[in-house]
């Protein structure tokens, strides 16, 4: 299993289950090889294929080698750009070790094993044509997307993966598999993927993915007289929903009914689940969560407008017909009264979406409110019409 860690040091009176009194710094990412290595290999390599791996975070200066279990090096390389090195002619089956040496921060540098396996007998082989299989419709921030299939170049650089109109590098491949690893210019969203080998010209749309960012601190929250520490994972974007199984890995701590490990749902963007401290236990303890599941969340209708407790609007009464003479010529009136109402008891079901729909009204009692509409015309059948129209 593939746990990402939360660490938390305990300081709990002997008598007490309440929740760590003090606890370390939020947890890291760490959930990809890369994240825990600083390297981004294919998840197998066969002997004597090609095949492309890549440091994260080069420095320059750096250069990766690679090492056999007596640490003799069979090759050494400077990366690219974003940390590649592709070997042309693969590696004999074996173990080997990949290492980082040089860069200006003098920092400490990982180590990454990798087993190359033997060709296996009757495999299936490989074929030229572009034919890309999509294992899944959400892929993570923290540990990139994988892809497996045909027409793929053991060079990496040759490989072109766009999220919308964002290119994301590929670190590592084989003619089987590719991987970007951790992503760092996208942000958590859904986006239309398409693979290209620029080598052969050919592409493929792979359809729509959720890319997601879900992280996990530890947070201290005091209720009544005490403290309760709770792990508390946070999915961006909040439509994307997960089940997370939680595991105490290590430390004097359990999950609500002396448990060790429970199920998170991170729904609308957050889950919890609070952590307690055994009988006289004391010291540092370690949480492990890995994803279970993901799968989209209900369609959020959009916010409403808020509903008026009350609304004033005019309503009309009906047309009075008169007529006068003005100068010696007849003149035909229409005339109407206009009243004021308030409006109210907003109707909840219909009334928030921004044309309200009151049940209930009542004549206003502010008479300046009202109004008269006067029209005059010069035929009586001028002012029917006119009537007619607009009743």
């Amino acid at each position: 299993m593939n746990w990402k860690c939360a660490v938390a040091v305990t300081a709990i009176a002997a008598q007490s289950v309440a929740a760590p009194f003090a606890w370390a710094p939020s947890a890291p990412e760490q959930a990809s090889q890369a994240t825990l290595t600083g390297f981004v290999v294919p998840s197998e390599v066969r002997a004597e294929e090609p095949f492309t791996f890549a440091a994260t975070g080069v420095e320059e200066g750096e250069v990766l080698s690679i090492q056999t279990e007596t640490g003799e090096v069979v090759a050494k390389k400077k990366p690219d750009n974003v940390g590649r090195v592709a070997l042309t002619a693969g590696l004999a089956a074996g173990l080997y070790f990949l290492t980082r040496e040089g860069g200006k921060s003098g920092q400490p540098k990982p180590k990454c094993p990798i087993d190359v396996k033997p060709q296996p007998e009757g495999g299936t082989p490989v074929t030229d044509t572009l034919e890309i299989t999509r294992p899944s419709n959400y892929y993570s921030l923290s540990n990139g997307v994988k892809l497996s299939g045909n027409g793929i170049s053991p060079n990496a650089a040759d490989m072109v993966l766009k999220a919308g109109n964002t290119e994301v590098p590929v670190l590592a491949s084989t003619a089987r598999e590719m991987q970007t690893g951790p992503i760092s210019n996208l942000k958590p969203g859904y986006y239309d993927l398409d693979v290209q080998n620029s080598k052969t010209g050919q592409s493929q749309n792979l359809g729509k993915a959720g890319i997601y960012d879900l992280k996990s601190r530890l947070t201290r929250t005091r209720v009544a007289n005490s403290e309760v520490t709770e792990l508390e994972l946070t999915m961006e974007p909040k439509n994307i929903w997960a089940k997370v199984l939680a595991r105490i890995l290590s430390g004097p701590v359990h999950f609500p009914g002396g448990k060790k490990e429970t199920e998170i749902e991170v729904k609308e963007g957050k889950g919890k689940a609070p952590i307690l401290a055994d009988p006289a236990g004391t010291g540092k303890f370690t949480v492990g969560w890995e994803v279970l599941s993901l799968f989209d969340g209900p369609q959020q209708e959009p916010k409403k407008g808020k509903c008026s407790s009350t609304e004033h609007a005019k309503a009309p009464g009906g047309w009075t017909k008169k007529s006068k003479t003005v100068n010696g010529k007849k003149v035909y009136i229409a005339e109407r009264a206009w009243t004021c109402e308030v409006k109210s008891k907003c109707n909840k079901e219909e009334g928030h979406s921004g044309t309200h729909d009151y049940a209930a009204s009542m004549k206003c009692g502010d008479k300046t409110h009202h109004s008269t509409e006067t029209h005059e015309f010069s035929t009586q059948k001028e002012r029917d019409d006119y009537i007619k129209d607009h009743p």
